[in-house]
């Protein structure tokens, strides 16, 4: 099927959708876009600002292989239309840089992958950079490209691998080797754009007798160029997670997650350090057992039991014991304050059991075997947490997202603040919620609204849905629904849309 069957439409007065157990009022979406498409289809949405975005679409039917870029501009108008032929592969990594959009395209049985870089003006054709893989069999997790240089997080069995491509200058690809602070197996956690216009973050992990060790690395041009160590002091809880960002005043901050003891592996709460010239100047410890709302997404009953626990254990000075996960968002830094967002997560398995029965010389003999099966990460509920330039608490808020469930664990949750007031929302299946906070306290109702579908009678199914903050007062929503109509019977749709803010 072919994403040219684009259509634009304008919602603004829309049936009521029927819950089967409610009747929820529908979000208003403007500018929305839609095209037909396959069920095992891919579509993905990349925002370029107030200046777009791009959609990524492929055609699971569609034996060339071939990807389409289609680029709107930011009122939904098209301005370019690409396909980038590479049979076999998959999107491994995108990123809007500058004036173009970088996607890695690869075949993990193949021995080379592909760079496409096109320019979002939709004006001239994409440039393909195809370069031998240094890994077959393994993944390629993330993507960050700066300065004209790409870094890739790519993974194999229980190997990490940061490798190097100098795009300006058609490759070659080359592997970053990463240093140990410990003489432990070296882990890549985290890559990410940094402070420095021209240099990369990567964070790394090395674990000894489940003591952890986090190192923040600044890369230019393909060169380590300085390494920051994050260690725990004696007395204090494991580090678990790192990420960094530098203050007005040249200092720098890194915030991450902490667990209660040296030895444990899930999260207690928030920690920031700060640091002067690559040395630590203080941290401060935030408990996630002291935040607002954290337990909100449990029954009453057990809201209640935790918090009598609670109270009983700070009689005698101690603190509600934590372990969760959590994956947190990059950094948001405003002119008086910081703002860390965080999403509490578990990964979610079943189980199958399958018997056989085999007879061999007159004896029959049954086999039972247990297969575990995963499903995806659960995501139970989301924080925000304000904090002054010397990691103090300022205030935080949670708020329950319904255990959304996805099968590659990726941030689900829209922060949008606006002075001191602060928006938290998220797509979920055929939903879409919304909360405001001014500090710690909750404004109004928490929003629950359905996702329609323009002219069609009927929206049977939405998946795969989500939503982003894309201009100060508006976001972006966008997924799949299989719709019905008369005429049409039904269909599959990839939709994009713009709701208010």
């Amino acid at each position: 099927m072919s994403i040219l069957s684009l259509t634009l439409l304008t919602f603004l007065a829309l049936p009521t959708w029927a819950d089967p157990l409610r009747r929820l009022s529908e979000v208003q979406q403007h500018d929305r876009v839609e095209f037909q498409v396959g069920r095992k289809d891919y579509a993905q949405v990349v925002t370029d600002g107030v200046r777009g975005l791009a959609i990524l679409h492929h055609d699971a039917g569609d034996r060339a292989g071939a990807y389409r870029v289609l680029l709107l501009d930011s009122q939904f108008q098209e301005r370019g239309a690409f396909d980038l032929y590479e049979p076999g592969a998959q999107v491994s990594g995108y990123e809007v840089v500058g004036d173009e959009l970088v996607v890695v395209l690869r075949d993990p049985r193949a021995s080379s992958f592909a760079v496409a870089r096109v320019p979002l003006d939709g004006a001239s054709e994409p440039t393909v950079l195809r370069l031998d893989s240094p890994l077959r069999k393994g993944s390629f997790d993330e993507l960050v490209v700066v300065d004209g240089h790409a870094y890739i997080d790519a993974h194999k069995r229980s190997d990490d691998h940061l490798f190097h491509i100098p795009l300006d200058q058609g490759g070659p690809v080359s592997e970053i080797a990463l240093p140990s602070a410990t003489g432990a197996t070296v882990f890549l956690q985290r890559l990410a754009g940094s402070w420095a216009g021209d240099q990369v973050d990567v964070v790394t992990m090395e674990t000894k007798k489940r003591r952890r060790t986090l190192t923040v690395h600044g890369v230019t041009d393909g060169q380590l160029r300085s390494s920051l160590l994050v260690e725990p002091r004696d007395g204090q809880g494991n580090l678990l997670t790192a990420q960094r960002s530098r203050l007005d005043d040249g200092s720098e901050v890194v915030v991450g997650t902490y667990a209660a003891t040296e030895k444990a592996t899930g999260a207690q709460g928030l920690y920031v350090a700060r640091y002067a010239e690559g040395r630590l100047e203080g941290a401060s410890f935030h408990s996630f057992s002291d935040f607002t709302g954290f337990f909100e997404h449990l029954s009453e009953r057990r809201q209640q039991r935790l918090e009598r626990k609670k109270d009983a254990l700070e009689a005698s000075g101690e603190d509600l014991r934590m372990s969760v996960q959590v994956l947190m968002h990059d950094l948001i830094e405003q002119p008086e304050r910081l703002i860390a967002v965080g999403e509490v997560y578990y990964p979610v398995y079943h189980t199958t059991t399958t018997t056989t029965t085999s007879t061999v010389n007159g004896v029959t003999t049954t086999t039972t075997t247990t297969h575990t099966v995963f499903d995806g990460f659960r995501t139970s509920h989301a924080f925000v947490a304000a904090l002054d330039r010397q990691g103090e608490l300022l205030w935080e808020n949670s708020f329950p997202m319904d255990y959304v469930l996805s099968y590659k664990l990726r941030e689900r949750i829209s922060i949008q603040p606006q002075g001191d007031q602060v928006v938290m929302r998220y797509a979920f299946g055929s939903r879409v919620s919304r909360r405001t906070v001014v500090g710690d306290e909750v404004v109004g109702q928490d929003q629950e609204q359905a996702i329609g579908a323009s002219d069609h009678d009927e929206v049977k199914a939405n998946w795969d849905t989500m939503t982003e903050e894309w201009t100060d007062d508006s976001f972006l929503l966008w997924g799949f629904q299989r719709v019905k109509d008369e005429e049409e019977g039904r269909t599959t749709v990839f939709f994009v849309s713009r709701i208010d803010g």
